[in-house]
């Protein structure tokens, strides 16, 4: 097994997440990447920033600021492990350069060629309880299987109106199974989203867009 890109020393771990934090906040707009999809990560960091200070010092620590610590930066790693596998791992936008910057693995491209998705997927949203439940499946296949070669499935969204082009879409992430649940604020709610998806094979090629569909936030 591999050396985990997240360091597991605490001292080295807070230097790491505030680097993390500082450049996904610094390129969110760039990549694409909606606001929203990334409080969990500031939520988490604004827990550990009140946790790590108290069990820096052995002076003066209490056991109990040691175990708040602990149990804080797993929770706060599981969050951020989420945010780069859907978010950063697969995200067309993001250069490996990108990730060198963030300390997060840059994957080989030396990989079996895949062909580039020739369908589209098809796509149903099940709506309420304030999220969005994304199935996607692939036209003209009766099971939930992926094309052939297929890494899965991107998705793009926008909120209000109506794009009047592809580029206004924000990336929501590379979902490698369906379905795909999105949770919404309560500011959200009564709003109409917009979204379009595509396959994305292993080489990271995106084949065509699915048709534009769109739900309201209810």
């Amino acid at each position: 097994m591999g050396k985990d890109y997240i360091p597991q020393s605490p001292d080295a771990y807070n230097a790491w997440q505030g680097n993390f934090v500082d450049e996904t906040s610094a390129n969110l707009q760039n990549w694409g990447i909606d606001a929203q999809i990334f409080q969990p990560v500031l939520d988490e960091q604004t827990e550990w920033d009140k946790v790590y200070p108290k069990a820096v010092n052995p002076q003066n620590r209490t056991q109990a600021d040691v175990t708040a610590r602990t149990e804080k930066q797993s929770s706060y790693t599981e969050v951020i492990r989420t945010f780069v596998n859907q978010q950063i791992q697969n995200n067309p936008k993001v250069t490996d350069a990108d990730r060198n910057r963030l300390g997060v693995p840059v994957h080989s491209t030396v990989r079996t060629p895949s062909p580039v998705p020739s369908t589209v997927p098809v796509v149903d949203i099940v709506t309420g309880h304030q999220q969005h439940i994304i199935h996607f499946s692939n036209e003209g296949s009766a099971g939930k299987g992926k094309p052939v070669g297929v890494h899965g499935c991107e998705i793009w969204m926008k909120k209000g109106t109506q794009p009047e082009n592809d580029s206004e879409l924000s990336f929501v992430a590379t979902d490698t199974a369906t379905p795909y649940t999105l949770k919404f604020d309560t500011a959200d709610m009564g709003i109409m989203v917009y979204y379009r998806l595509r396959w994305v094979n292993t080489r990271g090629e995106v084949g065509a867009w699915s048709a534009l569909v769109n739900a309201v936030v209810s």
